[in-house]
């Protein structure tokens, strides 16, 4: 509604002015009245009407004397002129202080309805006008922002001038351009304080920069946002940045919105997301240890085809990722490494390596997942893939080949034919003899064997000593690793080290 102040010494015609025609229907409401032209200029400056409906002859200050003075002071509020004189001085006047109409008393309904029309599709006019001018000036003033946060400027003097709060925050709306318009997000998006709200648009986020003058104020604003983004029904992420004090942290504050946006991924069913998630974090060499503890163990399950354990352990990555600075490249990273590790434990027992097509395709499917939940479900699928088809390949393979290879990656451990009959569930007294008539050997004398030979490796390509070598193969007694080696090269530690050294 635009307001209407009625001046006019007269009380019948201030009254009459009031009920003569029903001012709502035409856009309009009284909002006071004054009985002369110093009252009148007062409620100009206090009320701000739109529309000034005043009597030309008045006491003291007249209504000519008083537009005047309003003019004088800039007050662009339009004025109707009324009087019971038809006095070509008055239209003059009112003519040079832009008055938009003159009318003499008595008023006609119909003629005081069709200027009323024309001023209010003149106010409209206006506001549009001012609307867009204030668009434009927003427009600029984002496209400043955005050049400056993307680092496509370093002049902040200017932006320093324009933005002259003294608290801020960014706020990004990130959208999938496949499911949500981008220009219908803008126009729907609840804009609280226009004169402190600057958007602009980078990639799939939509951002924008509220300024204010205290942290508090913010409270307002962001709650209306968060409202807004539930009405999207889990089709946009708010992300929003920490509060900052000046227009140099505001890049920090970018940077914020940058980590939020990649912690979507961890999150992915979570639509508001603030610094705090960003806080807290472990040291990065726990978080290291910790997956490198977590690998160590799917290897150790899938060998076993214990897939109880396999389930329990995936969803460990959850609160590891949760509590790190890790990219999203990196989680995928760590996880397709897990995955090859798990291939080449079972390439082991294969008689060929797996097809690189097969291992890209599940690759493949890691680096296009969009979520870690989705992305440990590949994993968790693929790991119990592995573990079944090495279950099967066990069962099929004889029980002496699976003891040789069993040796051959755990010589360095306290090995006997009792600990290997647990491990496979199988008679002691069985394996002993079948081992023998298989090979034509006792497992002792072949676990020495190989330990020798990882030993004759050792001395030939490493510079430890004989004593750390003889308890790297598995040798807990030195002078027993001697004894053995001795029989088995025929020269002693030593004299084999020298031999491809060159020595004496």
């Amino acid at each position: 509604m635009y307001k209407v102040l009625i001046v006019d010494d007269e009380p019948i015609v201030r009254e009459g002015l009031e009920f003569i025609i029903d001012w709502q229907d035409f856009g309009f409401t009284i909002v006071d009245k004054a009985e002369n032209g110093r009252m009148g200029l007062e409620k100009i400056n206090a009320l701000d009407p739109d529309l000034v409906i005043t009597d030309v002859r008045m006491p003291g200050i007249d209504g000519i004397e008083m537009i005047r003075k309003v003019r004088k002071e800039g007050i662009k509020t339009r004025f109707i002129i009324l009087s019971g004189y038809s006095d070509f001085t008055y239209a003059k006047d009112a003519l040079s202080l832009n008055v938009v109409s003159y009318l003499l008393k008595p008023i006609e309904e119909a003629e005081l309805i069709e200027e009323l029309l024309k001023i209010k599709e003149d106010l409209k006019e206006k506001e549009a006008l001012e609307i867009s001018l204030m668009d434009y000036h927003q427009y600029e003033i984002a496209s400043k922002i955005k050049d400056y946060l993307l680092n496509q400027t370093n002049e902040i003097d200017e932006l320093k001038q324009l933005l002259t709060s003294t608290t801020y925050v960014l706020v990004g709306y990130v959208y999938d351009p496949t499911k949500v318009n981008r220009q219908e997000l803008e126009n729907k998006v609840p804009i609280v304080k226009p004169h402190g709200f600057y958007k602009f648009n980078h990639e799939n986020t939509l951002y924008f920069l509220i300024e204010e003058e205290s942290p508090t104020a913010f409270n307002q604003y962001i709650q209306k946002l968060v409202d807004f983004t539930e009405s999207y029904k889990n089709q946009l992420t708010l992300t929003i940045s920490s509060v900052v004090y000046s227009i140099e942290e505001l890049k920090k504050a970018y940077r914020e919105i940058d980590q939020l946006k990649e912690k979507m991924f961890l999150y992915p069913n979570q639509s508001i997301l603030t610094p705090y998630l960003l806080k807290n974090k472990k040291n990065q060499q726990e978080i290291n240890k910790n997956i490198e503890e977590l690998k160590l163990r799917l290897l150790k399950a899938i060998e076993e085809n214990n897939q109880e354990i396999i389930l329990d352990l995936i969803p460990s990555f959850f609160s590891i990722y949760q509590q790190s600075d890790a990219s999203v490249e990196e989680i995928k990273a760590d996880l397709i490494g897990i995955y090859i590790a798990s291939i080449r434990l079972i390439e082991k027992y294969k008689d060929e390596p797996f097809s690189e097509k097969e291992k890209n395709e599940t690759i493949s499917r890691f680096l296009k997942s969009a979520s870690l939940a989705e992305l440990l479900a590949c994993l968790e699928e693929s790991l119990i893939s592995l573990a079944n088809s090495l279950e099967e390949m066990l069962v099929t393979e004889d029980i002496v080949s699976r003891i040789k290879r069993y040796t051959q990656d755990h010589f360095h451990q306290e090995l006997s034919m009792t600990e290997l009959a647990n491990h496979f569930n199988y008679s002691h007294s069985y394996l002993g003899k079948k081992f023998r008539t298989d090979t034509g050997k006792s497992y002792h004398t072949y676990l020495n064997e190989i330990r020798i030979e990882e030993a004759k490796k050792l001395l030939k390509e490493s510079s430890l000593y004989i004593y750390e070598i003889s308890e790297r193969v598995g040798f807990s007694n030195p002078d027993y690793f001697h004894k053995k080696f001795k029989e088995k090269v025929g020269a002693s530690p030593k004299q084999y080290r020298n031999k491809f050294k060159g020595e004496p």
